[in-house]
């Protein structure tokens, strides 16, 4: 049986791979279009900020600064990944390479997906990988992703028990008969 934290720390940790894969990616390609189809200086200067875009996303998807939520809240959202996916996708676009065609269609898709998901209201938010894997090894120290005891009806399981042990005991008091 899985709980809806459980899958939203699975599903946190994939999309993050995901979004690292997909900035490493654009990374290497806007670099390779640069050097390879260097046709005006404004193309490769394009590329070169699309570089460094990449790595920007990078380190957002890294770990969130305090300056980062306040001043570019909207790159840790889904539509702002979307747009920086899409922006990026039209960067490394070029139809003579089919590295520089895939990873383009990859990340015109991606974006379209996180278009999608940022009009769902009961999508979870997207968070860091520092906090996704923090929560994940939380979430496995306290046992609360083991199954429960199918064969016994009176057990409670880990996750009933650890929080009954957190409940606060009122002081035993001694009452006299009347």
């Amino acid at each position: 049986m899985f709980s809806r934290t459980k899958v939203e720390n699975i599903l946190g940790l994939v999309f993050n791979t995901i979004n690292l894969s997909l900035y490493l990616g654009a990374m290497a390609t806007s670099l390779m279009k640069a050097i390879v189809q260097h046709s005006d200086v404004s193309q490769i200067l394009t590329c070169i900020y699309g570089f460094l875009l990449s790595a920007c996303m990078i380190i957002i998807e890294l770990n969130v600064f305090d300056s980062v939520l306040h001043e570019f809240r909207f790159f840790t959202s889904y539509r702002g990944r979307s747009v920086i996916l899409l922006l990026l996708g039209s960067i490394v676009f070029s139809l003579s390479h089919l590295v520089l065609l895939v990873v383009s269609v990859t990340l015109f898709s991606f974006g379209f997906i996180y278009m999608i998901l940022s009009f769902i209201p009961t999508a979870f938010s997207a968070k860091p990988i520092v906090e996704n894997w923090q929560n994940w090894q939380e979430y496995s120290a306290e046992g609360l992703d083991l199954d429960r005891p199918m064969n016994q009806k009176n057990s409670i399981d880990n996750a009933a028990r650890l929080k009954l042990s957190m409940i606060e005991r009122p002081p035993s008091c001694i009452l006299k008969p009347v």
